[in-house]
C-alpha cells in the first residue's frame, strides 16, 4: 500500500505531539514530585487519593476541636482550682473565729467579704468574650450582686456544651453555675455564696455562736466537695481530649504515609523519565525535520 505524503505527516505531527504530552507530563512530575496530579493520569489512584485527603481534612478539623476544647477545660480548672482554694480558705477562717474575741471576728467577716468577690468574680470568668460558667448564655454574666441584700443571683443556666471529636463521638466540656457555685438541682449540693454571706453575718453579729459556725463548717466541705466533683469531671474530659488528639495525630501520620506513597513520585527515577522523554522529543522534532524538509524538496521539483 502506498503511504502518502499527507499521511506521513500526520504520523510525524502526531509522534511530535504524543512525545510533547509525555515531556509536558513527566516535568509536571519532578515540579510536583506526584505520579497522579489530575484524575486522567490514574482513575482508580485518584479514588483513593481523594479520599485519604478527605479523611486527613476531618481528622485536621477534629484537631482544632480539641486544641480549641482544652484551653477551654484548662481555663476552667484553674478557675475551679481557685475556687477550691478559696473555700479552704473560708473554711479555715470559720475554724479560726471559734476562739476569737468581737474585734477578731469583725477583722475575719472582713476577710469573709473579699472571698465573696473574689468568688464571684470566678463565677463572671471569661474566655475569648464568653462567660465560662453560664452554660448556654455565654453571653449573660452569669452572677449579679444585690448592693442592698449582698445576695448572688445567678442568670446563667444549665446547658451542657459538647465538642466534636470524631464521627459520632462527642464530649461535654463546660461546667455551669449551678453545679459549681449554687448546688441547685445538685444531690446534697450547696450554694457558696450563701454560706459565705452566712458566715459573714455570723462572725459581724455580737455574740459567736459555737454550733452555728460549726453548722457553716460543714456546708464549706459540702460545697468543697462539690467543686472537687467537677473539678475531676473536667480532668477526666482534659484526659480524653488528649488521648484523643493523640489517635487522631498518629492516624493522620499513617493516611499521609500511604497518600504520599499512593501519588508520591520517586525525584531520581521521575528525573531519569524526563531525560528519556527529553530525548525521545528531540528525536520526533528531528524526524520531523526531515520529512518535512524532504518533502518540501518534492514539492519545488
Amino acid at each position: 500500500m502506498r503511504v502518502t505524503n499527507k499521511q506521513m505527516l500526520n504520523l510525524v505531527t502526531r509522534n511530535v505531539s504524543v512525545s510533547s504530552n509525555k515531556l509536558l507530563k513527566a516535568q509536571e512530575r519532578l515540579s510536583t514530585l506526584k505520579v497522579v496530579n489530575r484524575p486522567s493520569d490514574d482513575p482508580i489512584s485518584m479514588r483513593g487519593i481523594l479520599d485519604y485527603r478527605k479523611r486527613i481534612a476531618s481528622i485536621d478539623q477534629y484537631v482544632r476541636n480539641i486544641a480549641s476544647a482544652k484551653t477551654r477545660v484548662e481555663v476552667t480548672e484553674s478557675n475551679l482550682e481557685k475556687l477550691h482554694e478559696l473555700l479552704n480558705t473560708a473554711k479555715d477562717i470559720a475554724k479560726g473565729s471559734l476562739g476569737e474575741d468581737e474585734f477578731g471576728r469583725h477583722m475575719a467577716a472582713e476577710q469573709v467579704g473579699n472571698l465573696y468577690d473574689q468568688i464571684r468574680d470566678i463565677g463572671n470568668a471569661r474566655l475569648g468574650g464568653s462567660y465560662i460558667f453560664a452554660g448556654h448564655a455565654t453571653d449573660t454574666l452569669p452572677f449579679t450582686k444585690d448592693e442592698v441584700t449582698g445576695e448572688v443571683t445567678y442568670n446563667g443556666d444549665d446547658g451542657e456544651q459538647h465538642t466534636i471529636l470524631g464521627e459520632g463521638m462527642t464530649l461535654r466540656i463546660n461546667a455551669h453555675g449551678d453545679e459549681v457555685f449554687t448546688g441547685d438541682g445538685v444531690a446534697d449540693g450547696e450554694n457558696i455564696f450563701d454560706a459565705l454571706k452566712d458566715l459573714k453575718d455570723e462572725l459581724e453579729s455580737p455574740v459567736s455562736d459555737t454550733g452555728a459556725i460549726q453548722d457553716l463548717i460543714g456546708r464549706f466541705n459540702k460545697g468543697i466537695t462539690q467543686v472537687e466533683r467537677v473539678l475531676s469531671q473536667q480532668s477526666a474530659a482534659y484526659k480524653r481530649l488528649d488521648q484523643t488528639e493523640d489517635y487522631w495525630n498518629y492516624l493522620k501520620f499513617k493516611f499521609e504515609n500511604v497518600l504520599s506513597n499512593t501519588e508520591g513520585a520517586d525525584e531520581a527515577q521521575v528525573t531519569v523519565e524526563l531525560k528519556a522523554q527529553e530525548t525521545a522529543y528531540e528525536m520526533a522534532l528531528a524526524s520531523a525535520t526531515n520529512v518535512l524538509q524532504r518533502n518540501l524538496l518534492d514539492f519545488l521539483r
